[in-house]
């Protein structure tokens, strides 16, 4: 099984059919933590591929004490993609300094399904929330 991770997209790739242009020109695969800026926001950017084909994507942002997931998505969903792009996205924010990723599983078809494999994923529903997920990042220190 060929699949590779990129924190970017690569323009100048041939092993990946109609790869996107960048958008930003300091959006490199070199440098993970640059992403796209949209509404103010600077979104970055996962892509799973297999054999030569996009099979998933992830987008978030990384604020003050979190990263917000804004869309995951897998072209087979339980092909075991999802997991490999929220840990790609999770070591992304733990290098920017996050200690907690965040998400809201989308109302359509399906939901209970997503809710689910967020939770298989160590997710809870947010301190206080029923539209967000939590999930920490890094282990708390305790002082002696």
């Amino acid at each position: 099984m060929d699949r590779r991770f990129w924190t970017s997209f690569q323009p100048s790739s041939t092993d990946v059919p109609n790869a996107p242009k960048l958008v930003d020109p300091n959006d490199t695969s070199d440098d993970p933590v640059r992403g796209v800026i949209r509404h103010g926001f600077k979104y970055h950017r996962v892509v799973a591929v297999k054999d030569g084909e996009y099979v998933g994507f992830l987008s978030g942002r990384f604020e003050t004490k979190s990263a917000f997931v804004t869309i995951a998505a897998a072209l087979h969903p339980g092909s075991g993609c999802g997991p490999k792009l929220l840990d790609t996205f999770s070591e992304m924010a733990i290098t920017a300094g996050t200690t907690q990723l965040r998400l809201k599983p989308d109302d359509g078809d399906r939901h209970d399904d997503r809710v689910r494999f967020f939770e298989r994923y160590g997710f809870n529903w947010c301190e206080g929330s029923t539209d967000f997920m939590c999930k920490p990042l890094v282990e708390a220190e305790t002082v002696l």
